[in-house]
């Protein structure tokens, strides 16, 4: 028996790195197989209009790929445009 992988899409929909890992954390819970960011820089965010509290450098990102880690779940933190993948 084949079983699907569930990727959770979290986008940018969060204010803090905080709220952040509780997205990451409830997916866990949920039995998600992964969830992914969308995530900009201060320099990407201002080109394109968006709220600068949605930037985050890549330390940051980093720490959100190893915190799903950390509890058991992939993350996919994606910073700036498409296939601008953090974690590889």
């Amino acid at each position: 028996m084949k079983f699907m992988k569930i990727v959770g899409e979290v986008g940018c929909n969060f204010k803090s790195i905080k709220e952040a890992r509780q997205f990451i954390r409830e997916g866990k819970k949920l039995g998600l197989f992964a969830i992914k960011f969308q995530l900009f820089s201060k320099q990407m965010a201002k080109e394109v209009g968006i709220p600068e509290y949605l930037s985050l450098t890549k330390i940051q990102a980093k720490e959100l790929f190893e915190y799903g880690k950390h509890i058991g779940i992939d993350t996919k933190p994606i910073i700036d445009k498409i296939g601008g993948v953090v974690n590889k």
